[in-house]
């Protein structure tokens, strides 16, 4: 099977300079395993009005990011409390 890449957002650095550094190897592992599977079952939705956005839970924490299937290529480009996640997309 193929793997994609992932493309990480400069705007990632700051959401995780917000969040607990205890929480972060998490973040990672996701984000690693999304490069196998980048629609795992049960935790990823896709988000409503957007043609390839979508968000992955990781407990209380949200990642928000974009499949680009014809470049293999995942970006990034939101790490944030499910509170905060939806804000300003």
């Amino acid at each position: 099977m193929l793997e994609y890449a992932i493309e990480i957002a400069r705007s990632v650095e700051s959401d995780l300079r917000k969040i607990p550094v205890d929480k972060h190897e998490a973040f990672f592992i996701e984000i690693e395993n999304l490069t196998t599977n980048p629609f795992p079952e049960s935790r990823y939705k896709k988000l409503k009005g957007t043609k390839h956005s979508y968000r992955l839970r990781v407990g209380n924490y949200r990642i928000l990011y974009e499949v680009d299937s014809s470049e293999r290529l995942i970006t990034i480009y939101r790490i944030r409390h499910r509170k905060d996640s939806y804000t300003n997309l």
